[in-house]
């Protein structure tokens, strides 16, 4: 590509790795880091702050050991040292030199702490395989994305033409660095179709309304006095001014406030993406307002006042100033309440009463999130997930929640076998465990057949439900009974057992309350049509035991749920979780000690309460309620502030009218109901087609 590619140069590469920096001052962190090639870190054009870059030299196999490292990892682990260079310390159980620290903020490519050169020898994988790394580079001057797209495509065309045993099927894809670096596409995907993000954004529309209702009624409320102060002699610019000014104010203390809200939501917005990502954020991605942010913000403030307040008052009826003159002192207007605003009123009086069952039912599934009972003291436990991050292949994301084999497995069984020896062996660690999944946490979906009667399939593959491989403590910990039959054995985790233990919802929903023990099911996907041989082995039940929550949701659902004894069935990642009191964040330096101890090339990731960690969703739900309920009530206000103000317009063009009617004897009683009867006949139709909503969200939540 370096020879073949003009649209592109300074080509490198990079993966991502999750290791352990170990040094007697910091301790051990769990750090991200990537393995570059220097020709990668010579892209971000950005020299080292102390010491040298990464060179070619370096990525040669068999060299030393030598890694950059990041800002804060020189000012954690070496106390800012401004001789750190030549320094050693333990990346996993590796001895690696400082040959450079990287200025403060640097994170390149995405938000990573350590560099080290990537090695890579074609003759070191078998024919057709290899290590999965990313590819960057910079556009020559004047080149563009299509033309390098274009050159790119051919490049593979070409290649495949000539390798067709090994890419036949490939073709290199040309992408913005800021799609591959941080890629939220799918989230953004799914965040547009969701239905919360539909009610959220039909709120917005409601609001925009009641603003707009309100700015007309401000308006109308003023056209009196426009027209007057016109016939007494006020240029138009100088009204124009005046409203522009009246304008702004408004519009620039909204802005304020909005920026403010935006400010606050932008932090939480990114430090959820953080977390969601593991810390693979790009580090660019800034947690509070930029520059063109604020400009943006003031020149929409801007437009709003010039467009949405002063310019409808300004739209004067035809006719010469008497003829206005003469209305305005008969008590009427310029400006006339029609249809289009007795629509606006229904509806959004409908939107808001259908908005309260979508508030209260986000509500109650945060209640229900805060509320569930895992089974177990959750609040004693503290838990982490144990990555490989001596092994480039099960690094990041792709392998997580898959089944080990081979080597790797063999190496990972041993590591948490190690530190779960350990911890037990541990002065305040009363109970230790681990497992794929714990109470309430994710627990893997997969679909399943049984073998004789059960109830219909939930899904055109087999019954769908979740899973989670478990070691012999486990049930101990969660304080969960056989039921009927008994829990695993010692000999049940050994490889090549396939017997399994069910949960009550699996025998109510699954086997319809049939007897389960003795019998058998497979594991199933949706590469399995239904009538085809599934290669996978049947496992027995040999027990069912008494539910405890596979996942929290807040919807409701029922915790259909199989467990596997591990050694049977490696997994990855494994959970460990040990009871250590009340106050277990306190332990979690000890654990990163023992880890660090037992297996260096293990990562802690998650470390927290195993009520938080089983509970992960809590945030997002309370979140999105409070946002909800926000919304919602300024939406109220809004559709109640402007109905009052179209009905204070109303009496106030029919003050002349309803003093003659008081002094001729009308009754009071009927006056009102005949100013209040079109608002009332608006509000009620709202009020029945939302309530129509509600009852079609109520069939169909």
């Amino acid at each position: 590509w370096r020879t073949e590619l003009e649209s592109v140069d300074e080509l490198g590469a990079w993966r991502v790795f999750r290791r352990n920096v170990i040094t007697d001052r910091g301790g051990a962190e769990a750090v991200l880091g990537a393995e570059v090639t220097a020709s990668a870190m010579e892209i971000s054009r950005t020299p080292p702050f102390l010491g040298r870059p990464l060179s070619v030299a370096d990525e040669q196999p068999g060299g030393p050991n030598v890694a950059l490292i990041g800002f804060d990892v020189w000012r954690v682990h070496f106390g800012s040292d401004p001789d750190v260079v030549g320094a050693t310390f333990r990346l996993g159980s590796e001895e690696t030199t400082v040959v450079g620290v990287m200025p403060e903020g640097y994170g390149w490519p995405r938000a990573y702490r350590v560099w080290t050169p990537l090695r890579l020898r074609a003759i070191d994988y078998p024919f057709g395989e290899g290590p999965s790394i990313q590819i960057m580079g910079r556009l020559t001057p004047g080149a563009s994305m299509q033309s390098a797209r274009a050159e790119l495509t051919a490049v593979g065309l070409r290649t495949a033409a000539e390798h067709p045993e090994t890419h036949a099927n490939q073709r290199p894809i040309l992408m913005p660095f800021g799609t591959v670096a941080t890629d939220m596409n799918d989230v953004l995907r799914a965040g547009l179709l969701s239905g919360n993000v539909v009610a959220f954004l039909a709120l917005v529309l409601l609001v925009c309304g009641n603003v707009a209702r309100l700015l007309f009624a401000r308006t109308a409320a003023r056209q009196n006095e426009i027209v007057v102060r016109g016939a007494l002699g006020a240029s138009r610019s100088r009204i124009i001014i005046q409203l522009v000014a009246e304008a702004l104010v408004l519009a620039g203390a909204a802005a304020v406030v909005g920026l403010m809200a935006a400010n606050v939501g932008l932090a939480w917005v990114v430090d959820t993406i953080h977390d969601v990502t593991g810390g693979e954020i790009g580090y660019w991605v800034h947690r509070s307002l930029t520059p063109p942010t604020i400009a943006y913000a003031t020149v929409f403030t801007l437009l709003i006042a010039v467009v949405c307040d002063p310019l409808p008052r300004l739209r004067l009826p035809s006719g010469g100033v008497g003829r206005r003159l003469q209305r305005a002192a008969a008590g009427g207007g310029t400006v006339e309440f029609g249809r289009l605003w007795a629509g606006v009123i229904v509806t959004q009086v409908a939107a808001t009463v259908a908005f309260v069952p979508i508030i209260a039912w986000v509500g109650l599934a945060a209640a229900e999130v805060r509320g569930t009972d895992l089974g177990f003291p959750a609040e004693e436990y503290l838990m982490a997930e144990l990555l490989l991050g001596s092994r480039a292949d099960v690094r990041g994301e792709s392998l997580e929640y898959a089944v080990l084999e081979g080597e790797v497995a063999t190496e990972y069984a041993a590591a948490y076998s190690e530190v779960k020896r350990r911890l037990a062996s541990e002065p305040g660690v009363s109970r230790v465990t681990v497992a794929d999944a714990m109470p309430g946490g994710h627990h893997a979906p997969t679909f399943v057949t049984v073998d004789g009667p059960t109830s219909p399939w939930t899904t055109r593959y087999g019954h769908r439900l979740r899973t989670a491989t478990v070691d012999p403590g486990y049930f101990d910990v969660v304080q969960a009974r056989a039921v009927e039959g008994r829990l695993f054995r010692p000999s049940d985790h050994r490889p090549g057992q396939h017997v399994a233990l069910v949960n009550e919802d699996f025998v109510r929903l699954v086997l319809e309350d049939r007897n389960a023990l003795g019998r058998r099911f497979q594991f199933t996907n949706a590469r399995i049509e239904p009538g085809e041989p599934n290669p996978n082995p049947w496992y027995e039940i040999v027990g069912v035991v008494e539910q405890r929550p596979m996942y929290v949701d807040g919807e409701g659902r029922p915790h259909i749920g199989v467990y596997l004894p591990l050694g049977a069935r490696d997994r990855y990642p494994i959970q460990v979780a040990m009871r250590v009191g009340e106050n277990p964040t306190s332990f979690a330096p000890r654990l990163r000690q023992i880890v660090a101890e037992a297996a260096p090339d293990l990562v802690l990731r998650s470390v927290q309460p195993a009520s938080a960690t089983a509970r992960a969703v809590q945030p997002a739900s309370t979140g999105w309620f409070i946002v909800l309920l926000v919304a919602g009530a300024i939406g109220l206000l809004l559709a109640t502030a402007g109905i009052y103000s179209i009905m204070a317009f109303t009496v106030s063009r029919r003050t002349r009218e309803i003093g003659v009617r008081v002094a001729l004897g009308a009754d009071r009683r009927r006056i009102v109901g005949s100013i209040l009867g079109r608002a009332a006949r608006q509000v009620l139709l709202g009020v029945a087609i939302g309530g129509g909503l509600i009852a079609i969200f109520l069939a169909n939540p």
